[in-house]
Formats: C-alpha cells, sequence, structure tokens
C-alpha cells in the first residue's frame, strides 16, 4: 500500500513540473506566433488597400468553414489515455495551467 501511494504522489509530482513547463512555454511561444501572426495579417491589409493583392473572401470563407471535427475515435483514444494515467494527467493539466497562467 505504502509503494502504491508514493508511486502515485511521484506521478502527480513529475505530472505536474511537465504540465507547468509545458503551460508557461506555451504561453510565451503563443505570444510569439500571435504577434508574428498580426505582422502578417497588417501587411496583407496593407497590401490589399494598395491593390498589390486582391483576396477571394468568398474561396476564404469556405476553406475556413469547411474545417473537420474529430472523430469519435480519436475522443475514446484520449478518454482512455487519460483514465488510465489520471493522476498523472490531472496534475499535469493543474501545472500547466498554472504555468500558462504564469507565463
Amino acid at each position: 500500500m505504502q509503494d502504491l501511494i508514493s508511486g502515485v504522489l511521484a506521478s502527480m509530482g513529475v505530472g505536474f513540473l511537465f504540465g507547468f513547463s509545458l503551460g508557461y512555454f506555451s504561453k510565451k511561444v503563443l505570444k510569439l506566433l500571435l504577434l508574428f501572426l498580426g505582422f502578417l495579417l497588417a501587411i496583407l491589409i496593407l497590401f490589399e488597400f494598395y491593390g498589390i493583392i486582391t483576396v477571394n473572401y468568398e474561396k476564404l470563407a469556405e476553406i475556413l468553414l469547411g474545417i473537420r471535427t474529430p472523430s469519435y475515435s480519436i475522443i475514446e483514444q484520449i478518454k482512455d489515455f487519460l483514465w488510465n494515467r489520471f493522476p498523472f494527467a490531472a496534475s499535469f493539466f493543474a501545472g500547466f495551467y498554472f504555468g500558462f497562467k504564469k507565463g
């Protein structure tokens, strides 16, 4: 019983540490990605304003609205993964939340 509890606590600690690290890193990368995307969109809008490029908004809307939803099998696999590794996954997501909030 003692080995089981210590194993679960170790798994939770490692999960929290990994989650915190990934959350912190993800927020920093997301900020850089959004900065780059904003700059790119500003350039595209400027080019369209001056007539350098033309945007086909109907095709753009068709592409954006045609995004496929994930299949049931992927969701089922994620559910099984989380259920089998719940202590690690729970502490990982808690760590990810705090890391993302801190970053």
